[in-house]
Parts: structure tokens; C-alpha cells; sequence
């Protein structure tokens, strides 16, 4: 399968207290670092894993061992056995209060989102699926993108995009810069699948599943290295093709002609072709804009979008749009 597992840091403490005389085991934590790359799926991660056991209460009397029944199997996952909520457990206070650290990421979130306003209308966009992204724009044009809850392009699953409906052939381009949120310094986002790019889309009518879509990006995939690469996405089953980069800023264009859909990125004054679809079998109405992405696997306080994405001279250019 080739997939490449490595553990690079691996760490457990474990506390006790006294109890009649005797010691018993009071709480266990457990931390690991490691990656995980799998080619073939395009995957390049790099995972933080902290877990902690807190035992709450001995029991004096003696304990029975678990039936076949009720051991954990290797074939089952922690979402397939859903438990039921015990009352007599944790009583009236199921709320654990937040600690300073949560609170600091909760008012750095609701900092970065003041100054936004969602008025793209304004501008003759519309936007698929608005509450997963903040939308700003400036008098220069630039468009600003940021990406507040789980979404990512790929198979069926959808995230944000501000779009317009276009027939026949087209062109749209742009200058973007992927950056971490209020950052002057302009560094890229720093982990897990943070993205930004320009997409044409199939709007979906018959079956919601039937995700049809082209899109060409540059952010985060998985660990702090950024890339770029483009995606097409059939009838949601997604074919991709990357490559690493260590600048934060990139052209992009796609254009259609005819029965072709083509994405580009710009290397000095020169348009390097990254590649071609065939669409012949693509309506002429397409949703043509800029997406920005983000996808964390756990929810931890953490786990937290800090990409902003910056769009300049975005442009299409288009008979319809005349």
C-alpha cells in the first residue's frame, strides 16, 4: 500500500494517590507525534495525538470481567458505538469550564472576525454555502477570504464558493496569497488542510451527491508545507496532481474552450500549463469564482482556521458577462 507511518515523539505519565494504605492509579496521559503519508491518496500528515484518563471513583467491591460481548474488537470504531448519556454519572454539572488557553482562542476567533462583512452580493457574486467562510472586501478590489468551519472539496463533500453563473468559454484569473489571519509577515497557515483557488463547478440539480467540479489551489495539505495542484472531481470520485512550493503567493487562471477546461499558474512572466480536463459532457452554464477550505480531523481548541486567503485582479472574462 505504500504508506509511510513514522512516530517521532511518544510519551506517557501516569499519576497515583493513596487510597486505605494503598496506591492506585489516579490519572494517565498519554502524547504522540507522529506522520503518515500515503501517496496514492495524497496524503502528507503530521498528527499530534494527547490523550488523558481520569479515574474518578474506586470501587471496594469485586469487579467482574467484561463478557465476549462487550470487548472492543479491532473491525469496530468509536463512532459506530454511540453510549447512552448516564445522569447518575455526571449529575448537574456536564459542563467543564473553560481554561485560560480555550478562552484566549475563543477572543483571538472573535477578534479576527469584527471587521468582516458579508455584502458580496453587492458586487454581483453570490456565495455556496456562507456560513462556512468570512467575506471582506477592499476599495482596491482585493477580495478576502477566511474559512471558519470544516468544509474541503473532494469526493462529494463541498466547502465555500463565491461564484458567478457563467455560459460558454471563459477565463478567470487571479493573484493569491495565503497567509495566516491579521499576520504582516504574511506566513502561510501552518497546519492540517487549509486552501484557496479558483473553481468551476457543475451546480447541482438531480442527485446533491453528484459533486461535479475543477479547481486549482495552493495552501496546506495535511503538515505545514505548502502546495499547489489541481483537482477534478466526477461525479464525486476526485483525481489530483500536487506539487510542493515554498512561496505563500501564486497566479492562478483556468479557461475553457470548448470541450476542455485548462488551469494554469504563472512562473515569472510566463503561463505554465499544470493541466487539462475534458468537459465535453459539462453543461455550458458553469459556477465559475474562488473557493477557501479548511479541514481539522478533531475539534480540539487547536484545531482552529487561521488562513486567510487574499484574491487580487480576480477576474473573468466572459461573452455573457459583457
Amino acid at each position: 500500500m505504500n504508506i509511510d507511518y513514522k512516530i517521532l515523539d511518544r510519551r506517557e505519565k501516569v499519576t497515583f494517590q493513596e487510597f486505605n494504605g494503598k496506591w492506585f492509579p489516579k490519572s494517565v496521559n498519554f502524547y504522540q507525534d507522529f506522520t503518515y503519508k500515503q501517496p496514492s491518496k495524497g496524503l502528507d500528515i503530521h498528527l499530534f495525538m494527547n490523550i488523558e484518563f481520569l479515574i474518578t471513583e474506586i470501587l471496594q467491591e469485586p469487579a467482574e470481567r467484561f463478557s465476549q460481548s462487550k470487548l472492543w474488537r479491532k473491525n469496530q470504531l468509536l463512532s459506530n458505538m454511540p453510549g447512552a448519556f448516564d445522569e447518575a454519572f455526571w449529575g448537574k454539572e456536564i459542563f467543564i469550564q473553560p481554561t485560560e488557553e480555550i478562552e484566549s482562542v475563543v477572543q483571538r476567533l472573535n477578534e479576527s472576525q469584527r471587521d468582516f462583512t458579508y455584502e458580496y452580493a453587492k458586487d454581483g457574486w453570490e456565495m455556496l454555502n456562507p456560513e462556512m467562510v468570512s467575506y471582506y472586501s477592499k476599495d482596491d478590489g482585493s477580495i478576502y477570504l477566511r474559512p471558519i468551519i470544516n468544509g474541503l472539496w473532494i469526493e462529494d463533500f463541498q466547502g465555500a464558493l463565491l461564484y458567478r453563473n457563467v455560459t460558454g468559454d471563459f477565463t478567470i484569473e487571479s493573484d493569491l496569497r495565503v497567509r495566516k489571519i491579521n499576520n504582516d509577515e504574511n506566513l502561510p497557515p501552518d497546519k492540517w488542510f487549509q486552501l484557496a483557488g479558483l473553481m468551476a463547478r457543475l451546480p447541482i440539480s438531480k442527485n446533491k451527491y453528484d459533486e461535479n467540479n475543477v479547481w486549482i489551489f495552493l495552501g496546506t495539505r495535511g503538515n505545514k508545507n505548502l502546495k499547489y495542484g489541481s483537482q477534478i472531481t466526477i461525479a464525486g470520485k476526485s483525481k489530483r496532481k500536487i506539487s510542493k512550493t515554498d512561496q505563500p503567493f501564486i497566479t492562478l487562471r483556468t479557461e475553457r474552450l470548448g470541450e476542455m477546461l485548462n488551469v494554469f499558474i504563472q512562473n515569472d512572466e510566463n503561463w505554465q500549463l499544470i493541466n487539462s480536463y475534458d468537459i465535453s459532457r459539462w453543461p455550458l452554464t458553469l459556477q465559475v469564482g474562488a473557493t477557501v477550505v479548511t479541514h481539522f480531523p478533531t475539534h480540539g481548541p487547536s484545531m482552529y482556521a487561521d488562513l486567510e486567503a487574499i484574491f487580487k485582479r480576480l477576474t473573468i472574462k466572459n461573452q455573457s458577462l459583457k
